[in-house]
Parts: structure tokens; C-alpha cells; sequence
């Protein structure tokens, strides 16, 4: 993850801020472990829909999806670049980015099994 994260780092950031963002990796509060989860969101029929942790903040990760009684469902990918903001019962709603990074609302619907 350490190294995902530098590589996030020396494509984003200016070169005269990369060796601050890169050094702080050594320090000593720098967890040696990273959490299995970013973001936790539960939808309108109670399921928890729980998105993988990655290192690159532009990136996002699949979602484990657990029942209300807390049995893990499944997993799904998250739609290519969009930032999940809501989940119903039929559609996962966020802000998507185009190629310019303009943003702009997106719907997907959802099919669940029955």
C-alpha cells in the first residue's frame, strides 16, 4: 500500500511537494496496516454496503455487500468514477467525473435478486 500510495503521490502532487508526502510514509504513526474498508454506507432495505480501502484517493474500490441480519451477500464493482453518495432500493446515486474532471450527477440502477 506504501507504495501505491507514493506512486499516487508522484502523479499528483508538484515535484517540490512529493519528498514531504513520500518521507512521511517512514513515520513512526504511519500504521504498518491499512483498514479493509473506506467507506461504510447502508442502503434503503438496511443492507451495509462496505467499499474496499485503496491507497489512491482516485481510485474506488469494490463494495462487500452484508445483509441486515449481517450475512455477507456479495460483491460488486464500484461504476467506473463515481463517488458514491446514496444508495436506494433500486439504484446507487453519486458524482461521476468526465475526462476534464468536470462533475456531474449519475443513477445506476440496481437488479437485486429476489
Amino acid at each position: 500500500m506504501r507504495s501505491a500510495y507514493a506512486d499516487y503521490v508522484l502523479d499528483v502532487y508538484p515535484e517540490s511537494r512529493q519528498a514531504a508526502f513520500i518521507d512521511a510514509l517512514d513515520h513512526p504513526l504511519v500504521p504498518e496496516v491499512t483498514p479493509a474498508y473506506s467507506r461504510v454506507v447502508t442502503d434503503a432495505l438496511g443492507y451495509t454496503w462496505a467499499q474496499h480501502f485503496t491507497p489512491d484517493p482516485r481510485e474506488f474500490g469494490e463494495w462487500d455487500i452484508f445483509s441486515p441480519a449481517g450475512e455477507f451477500v456479495g460483491s460488486v464493482p464500484n461504476p467506473s468514477g463515481l463517488w458514491v453518495q446514496a444508495i436506494t432500493a433500486d439504484a446507487v446515486v453519486g458524482v461521476g467525473f468526465d475526462e476534464l474532471g468536470v462533475s456531474y450527477l449519475q443513477r445506476h440502477r440496481l437488479e437485486r435478486p429476489e
